[in-house]
């Protein structure tokens, strides 16, 4: 058996089990739709959560990459939009197809191309 594979770090830094090139990635993200505030509150208790020392936090953390978004429409939300952004456009309903503008949907295309690129690179979750 590999000693340095070990299944149980003591410490909160101690990654080796699964070494960061390997661990799927988990992309998360909030505030699509600027009204949409218990999704702040929900990504903070997440947050918390994970970056905690209880072992369950510290197991997720040494198998998972995370990524998270905190407010994709930091615009509408300043503008205090219900459900678009600056430019009139709702983003929730823009991730493709025709309703897709790159010009005016900069935040899904931001999201889209870290998607992607995280996608190359490993197997990858959006949630």
């Amino acid at each position: 058996k590999n000693a340095s594979r070990s299944r149980s770090p003591s410490r909160r830094g101690d990654m080796s089990t699964y070494p960061r090139e390997n661990r799927p990635a988990i992309i998360v993200l909030a505030r699509v739709n600027p009204d949409e505030t218990a999704s702040s509150f929900l990504l903070r208790g997440f947050l918390q959560s994970i970056t905690s020392d209880s072992q369950a936090a510290l197991a997720l953390r040494r198998r998972f990459l995370f990524r998270v978004i905190p407010m994709v429409n930091p615009d509408g939300v300043t503008a205090g939009n219900s459900r678009t952004n600056l430019h009139g456009e709702p983003l929730s309903k823009s991730w493709g197809g025709a309703a897709y503008r790159p010009r005016t949907c900069t935040p899904i295309g931001a999201v889209k191309g870290m998607v992607e690129a995280l996608s190359r690179e490993r197997r990858t979750e959006l949630v």
